[in-house]
């Protein structure tokens, strides 16, 4: 995603080509990991549009650009489907069906019904206070009208950014009208995009996996993108520039120390897992007067 966003931006041919070049074969290695989450490369239609429909580039040129991009993507595409069919017998089966977890994986499917419930633990969920540091943590909840077997543990909402928060609250604004009108349109459909496909991988995982930190987290880029972009455009309008600019910088910094604390709070994480000391350091840091 960001590569691609790069790639867009960047004036220089061959500098645009190579990144492009990048992002598309990231893509490829996310399918193969991860299909579901790659869904979340369609934020960069809008631009990659622009790019094939822009007069002022060469015909050559734009389908150079083109080919950087569809041919790693491509060449994953026929590489993950051959493996799939040599190892599972189609090329279209992932092996999902033969994970052996807590539930009954060909089972899920997608339900209107999961919806409702995916937006409170994956965007609403807030965490539970605690009276010691790191001062709170993901809490469990069930909401008990599932339907049917949901994977539930421990999750955080997404709202609990401050970034990700103000970015949602900012959308309005950022898509309104400016003075390129082809600028708004790319503007306008990248942050909406964002937040649109958010929901629909969120309802997926919800769907066909549960709620969980690492599931919540396939949501995370995309809509740090879209709160990132809509909160720089909202930032630039003409009124109170210098108080938006504060209030900004204001919620980068929670953010970032939110992020912190919150992966200090899971003491079965890998950061904590390899880095012990780090609680303790930290800890003395903040709570520097015992």
């Amino acid at each position: 995603l960001l590569t691609g966003i790069r790639g867009y931006m960047n004036g220089r041919k061959l500098q645009r080509c190579v990144l492009l070049v990048v992002s598309g074969t990231a893509l490829g290695f996310c399918a193969a990991s991860r299909p579901g989450l790659a869904i979340s490369s369609l934020i960069l239609a809008p631009i990659f549009i622009d790019i094939l429909v822009d007069k002022k580039m060469s015909k050559k040129y734009r389908t150079a650009q083109a080919l950087c991009f569809m041919i790693p993507v491509g060449a994953a595409a026929c590489g993950i489907m051959w493996y799939n069919y040599l190892r599972f017998g189609s090329p279209l089966d992932f092996g999902n069906k033969y994970q052996l977890t807590v539930s009954e994986i060909n089972a899920n499917t997608l339900t209107f019904t999961g919806f409702f419930p995916m937006l409170y633990h994956y965007f609403l969920k807030q965490p539970r206070a605690l009276s010691v540091f790191p001062f709170f943590e993901a809490d469990f909840c069930v909401l008990y009208n599932y339907t049917r077997y949901t994977y539930l543990a421990d999750c955080l909402g997404s709202f609990f950014f401050p970034v990700i928060t103000a970015g949602a609250l900012t959308v309005p604004l950022s898509v309104r009208k400016s003075s390129s009108k082809r600028e708004t349109i790319i503007r306008r459909w990248f942050i909406l995009l964002c937040f649109i496909l958010a929901l629909f991988v969120g309802w997926q995982d919800f769907c066909m996996g549960g709620a969980v930190t690492r599931y919540v987290q396939d949501i995370l880029p995309i809509m740090c993108i879209g709160s990132v972009v809509s909160i720089i455009y909202f930032v630039r309008s003409e009124n109170f520039t210098g108080y938006k600019f504060i209030t900004a910088s204001i919620c980068f910094m929670l953010t970032f120390a939110a992020g912190w604390l919150y992966m200090l709070s899971m003491s079965d994480s890998m950061l904590m897992k390899r880095c012990p000391e780090l609680y303790e350091t930290v800890e003395d840091m903040l709570i520097f007067w015992q």
